[in-house]
């Protein structure tokens, strides 16, 4: 609603002017009346009362529109105070939410550094728990072996005594290997599990050619006396005792399928004594130390399939070097042996027969054996023979290239065929060999 203040003004003015107006018109002025002075004046108060009320009403106004500014302004600080207070929960959430993120990772790397430290712990723990088991152990085998040697010193002295005496006695009188001492009770459980070999094989049908064809004759020095001589004569009867040999034509029918099936068997670790030893054997702990190149002899000309070797490993137990395959050595057959000849896929056996001297040998032992294996053992064996080899040597100094005969040790790998009740094995002559075990054969 508004107000139009000067209007009023104007009426009053003129209500006041009329009277003057009048008596210019008509002559000179006429006194006023009481009826209009008071008409007057009743004009004039509602005049100033009309204009009291459109002050007010301005003043109303204006009161007004300063509540509403004073509203307006109030609003806009709420919203700018709720914006304020939003920004702020906004930040004490993402503070509380960056604090438990924190508190949670520190919570996991200590889990985390407790768990480890506890693994830590139990690993230690379990470590020192294997150890003083493991000594509690060596220190039960150790008190154990050392009161079986205890029990065994006396035993094994006379033993090796006797085996030295032995030595001897096989190399110059040319005795025949040894049967094994009969053991019903042993030959009984054998023979029930389908492994056995009879106590005496039968006699063999076969077209036998000379051993000297087949298996060259070691040589002896050139100034060998007369007792080395008669040893080399005793060689040569025990070579022709103990080996039968044939062309390679006349082989048994089922060799190869025997020796896959012996070689397998033997390597899916076959169990077996050496030297009072429980070992078992398997293609990862059994092996052949070969020469490499630049190691051969300076006589050594290498030969497809053939390899040379200086030593081997039996059951990842038993070691056999130089040292081993020197001893016993004869002096007439020249300088020791440098190493052993085998064909590339030769694999070492607990037991070695040497049928020039007609005895037996285990692998780690320094002497020979009493005997043979147990009639109950028909796993493959080991056959040592020693042949004669024309080789070039050069002298290292002067480059004198000389012609000269070597006695070289041969290892053959023999197995066993129960059609024939024994061993035997295919020579590097191509002659197949069969062994005479039995005194009287």
């Amino acid at each position: 609603m508004r107000f139009y203040p000067m209007l009023s003004l104007t009426l009053l003015v003129a209500m006041l002017l009329n009277p003057l107006i009048a008596s210019a018109k008509g002559g000179a002025p006429q006194a006023p009346t009481v009826a209009a002075q008071q008409n007057e004046q009743a004009a004039m108060q509602r005049a100033q009362q009309e204009q009291r009320g459109q002050q007010e009403a301005m003043q109303q106004m204006q009161a007004k529109q300063q509540q509403e500014r004073a509203q307006q302004e109030q609003a806009m600080r709420a919203q700018e105070e709720q914006a304020r207070k939003m920004q702020q929960q906004q930040q004490q959430v993402q503070q509380e939410q960056a604090r438990k993120m924190q508190q949670q990772q520190q919570q996991v790397q200590q889990e985390q550094a407790r768990k480890m430290q506890q693994q830590q712990q139990q690993v230690q723990q379990e470590q020192a728990r294997k150890m003083q088991q493991q000594q509690q152990q060596v220190q039960q085998e150790q008190a154990r072996k050392m009161q079986q040697q205890q029990q065994q010193q006396q035993q094994q002295q006379q033993q090796q005594q006797a085996k030295d005496a032995q030595k001897e006695n096989f190399a110059r009188s040319g005795a025949p290997a040894q049967r094994p001492q009969e053991n019903p009770a042993v030959e009984g459980r054998a023979a029930q599990a389908g492994g056995s070999r009879p106590f005496k094989a039968k006699p063999l049908s076969v077209s036998a050619v000379p051993i000297e064809k087949a298996v060259p004759q070691p040589v002896l020095e050139p100034n060998a006396n007369p007792g080395e001589q008669e040893h080399a004569k005793a060689v040569t009867a025990n070579l022709q005792r103990h080996l039968v040999a044939v062309p390679g034509v006349q082989a048994p029918q089922n060799r190869e399928p025997v020796v896959n099936n012996g070689r397998n068997n033997y390597f899916n670790n076959f169990s077996t004594v050496v030297n009072n030893r429980r070992i078992s054997i398997n293609r990862q702990n059994t092996n052949v130390s070969y020469f490499q190149p630049n190691q051969y002899p300076t006589w050594y000309q290498p030969q497809p399939n053939w390899v040379m070797s200086n030593g081997f490993t039996l059951g990842n137990d038993i070691h056999c070097g130089l040292d081993w395959l020197q001893w016993g050595w004869h002096p007439y057959y020249g300088p020791p042996p440098e190493g052993f000849v085998c064909a590339d896929d030769y694999f070492p056996t607990p037991w070695v027969f040497i049928p020039a001297y007609g005895v037996w040998r285990q692998p780690g032992e320094f002497g020979y054996s009493p005997a043979g294996p147990p009639y109950d053992y028909t796993g493959p064996i080991s056959v040592e023979v020693l042949e004669p080899r024309h080789v070039h040597t050069r002298d290292p100094y002067s480059g004198w290239v000389n012609d000269r005969i070597i006695n070289v040790v041969y290892f053959y790998d023999a197995f066993y065929y129960p059609d024939a009740d024994r061993w035997g094995y295919m020579n590097r002559h191509g002659y197949f060999i069969w062994l005479n075990l039995d005194p009287d054969e």
